[in-house]
């Protein structure tokens, strides 16, 4: 990390050092430097759909509903239209938080981009639905 550190310090980053140090943070589970390099890459215009999914599926485990939704909002302002990964990481976290608004909006959404619900998505909502009945 620390030849990374220099370079960026420096000013010396490009498009794939800015993701070889976004991918060691993530593997490494470094999730408030992959975030603040994520925001380094956007600025950069270093995104792409499979990036920002990367960082919505890092907040979505760390259970960061707020950094999630910046980045969903980030995502789509630079243009990026969510696919099945975005939108398992929006409506895992709205499970978590038992957001049932946010939930049926997020089902509302993929129905209108003809997203079909995929097995993580169906598992995420049963377990929604045994914690609220108590269902073993």
């Amino acid at each position: 990390f620390a030849c990374f550190e220099s370079m960026r310090q420096l000013g010396f980053l490009n498009e794939f050092s800015y993701e070889c140090l976004f991918n060691m943070y993530c593997q490494t589970n470094e999730y408030r430097l992959a975030l603040s390099t994520f925001a380094e890459m956007e600025k950069g215009g270093f995104v792409s759909l499979d990036r920002y999914n990367t960082i919505l599926n890092m907040c979505m485990r760390k259970k960061d509903h707020y950094a999630l939704e910046k980045a969903f909002k980030s995502m789509l302002a630079a243009g990026f239209t969510p696919n099945s990964k975005s939108f398992f990481a929006l409506l895992k976290i709205y499970c978590i938080r038992k957001d049932f608004d946010n939930i049926h909006r997020t089902l509302a959404r993929m129905k209108e981009a003809d997203i079909k619900l995929t097995q993580a998505m169906y598992t995420a909502l049963f377990e929604l639905h045994k914690k609220i009945t108590n269902v073993r």
